[in-house]
């Protein structure tokens, strides 16, 4: 009878120990090394990471916005003769352009109102407003006078361009609101029928307007020039 040799057991070779001392001592040599500071840690580098997402981007922007230095906008200092030509202009308004512009407004409030109010009421009373309307109507004309008689001076060629360009403008607006008495004036003393003359009143009124707001664009655009309109920083 043949005997059976019985084969030993993994757990039982000498190699098998060996090799796990040896792996063992591996692993404590890398470990010994990341204790030291010389190998990092795969779980350290991940928690750094983690805990400073992009330090050095954010750090870099921090910077340059501490150290860029915040730029304030001065106004530019006047000259001898712009100042000289605001003190001139200043001049003209108070003088010329606002009387103009107060008389403008009193006329039509005090007269062609009161009187367009009187007829709204009761339209039979319509003669009645004659007297409001020569007022209207002389009103402007002698306004007009006024600014016809004004020459436009005073101030370089290029700012007196632009102030003849509102006077012309102002006195169209003030003779077609002349025009608008007259032509009620004419349905009051029957030379035109009502309706055709309403009619005439309304388109002057409208041309008024748009002449008056023209006058004050350039005036505008005038004093925008001129440094007196102050604008709002964005």
């Amino acid at each position: 009878m043949v005997e059976t040799k019985k084969k030993k057991s993994i757990f039982k070779k000498w190699w098998f120990y060996v090799g796990i001392i040896a792996v063992l001592a591996l692993i404590g040599a890398i470990q010994d090394l990341a204790d030291n500071g010389k190998i990092d840690s795969p779980k350290e580098n991940a928690e750094v990471k983690k805990d400073n997402p992009k330090e050095e981007k954010v750090d870099s922007k921090t910077k340059e916005v501490a150290t860029t230095p915040k730029i304030e906008k001065k106004e530019e200092p006047k000259n001898d003769e712009t100042e000289q030509e605001i003190k001139n202009y200043k001049k003209i308004y108070d003088e010329k352009i606002k009387p103009f512009m107060t008389e403008y407004d009193k006329i039509w409030n005090e007269n062609w109102k009161p009187a367009m109010s009187k007829i709204s009421n009761d339209p039979n009373k319509f003669k009645e407003i004659k007297g409001e309307m020569d007022k209207v109507q002389e009103g402007y004309d002698n306004l007009n006078l006024k600014i016809i008689d004004w020459k436009a001076k005073g101030l370089n060629d290029d700012n007196n361009k632009q102030l003849e360009e509102y006077r012309e403008n102002f006195s169209q607006a003030v003779s077609y609101r002349s025009n608008a008495a007259r032509a009620i004036n004419q349905a009051i003393d029957g030379v035109a029928d009502l309706e055709s003359r309403f009619e005439e009143a309304k388109k002057s009124i409208e041309l008024s307007d748009k002449y008056v707001l023209n006058a004050a664009v350039t005036l505008t655009k005038l004093e925008n020039k001129l440094g007196l309109i102050k604008k709002e920083e964005k």
